[in-house]
């Protein structure tokens, strides 16, 4: 399937919930005026095999159209559950970092997030979240024990379980640099400043920020 950008995804998702607060069937065709997009990003989903146009100014999801706009909403509403539940974010708060996570979040990781805050059915706004292959499995991880990514041994390395800082800035940042629970993170130096691994990329903070950092340790 042809990579389609963020703006593209954004529209996938305002069809998806489109024909949900409609109760429509998901092949419906939808307004363009009503989605209130650009034009070039109607043509991307058409091009990606994601939509068609049954008329000039309307839309509807392909079958793989509709898979898409699913696990985007899927990792949407996760990202808003997240934020809420651990971030402890609420009201006009909440949305700019669901938006930014969502994007974030890669397939993988979203199950991880499902099943740290325990295959949540339903979002912050009570709109149904899409169950992924971990509610049906209904997974359950136990951690053997949670500390702060400062009292952690360089090389040392677990799965991170929640962010938790009074400064909400020190929370951007985290969240800037992909620093979401679930994601593995290896502590790499300590002096003199606190150098850690998430993915492929490595960062330096003070003690301050990396004691916003809970880890689950492995082993």
């Amino acid at each position: 399937m042809t990579t389609i950008d963020e703006k593209a995804e954004e529209l996938l998702e305002a069809i998806y919930t489109t024909l949900e607060d409609e109760a429509l069937e998901p092949g419906a065709a939808v307004s363009l005026g009503r989605l209130g997009e650009e034009r070039d990003q109607v043509d991307q989903l058409v091009q990606a095999g994601l939509a068609a146009q049954p008329a000039p100014e309307a839309v509807q999801l392909t079958g793989s159209g509709q898979e898409a706009a699913t696990n985007i909403i899927r990792r949407h509403r996760l990202a808003e559950r997240l934020v809420v539940d651990v971030l402890d974010l609420h009201g006009e708060e909440m949305e700019p970092y669901a938006c930014r996570m969502e994007h974030l979040v890669h397939p993988g990781l979203e199950e991880r997030i499902c099943t740290l805050l325990g295959h949540p059915r339903v979002c912050p706004h009570d709109k149904p979240i899409p169950p992924g292959p971990c509610c049906k499995e209904d997974r359950h991880e136990v951690g053997p024990v949670v500390v702060r990514l400062p009292d952690l041994h360089p090389g040392q390395h677990g799965t991170i379980a929640y962010l938790h800082s009074e400064d909400q800035a020190k929370l951007s940042k985290l969240l800037a640099m992909g620093v979401l629970p679930g994601a593995e993170i290896e502590l790499q130096r300590r002096i003199p400043t606190f150098v850690f691994r998430v993915g492929f990329s490595q960062f330096a903070v003070d003690e301050e920020v990396a004691g916003s950092v809970y880890v689950r340790v492995e082993g």
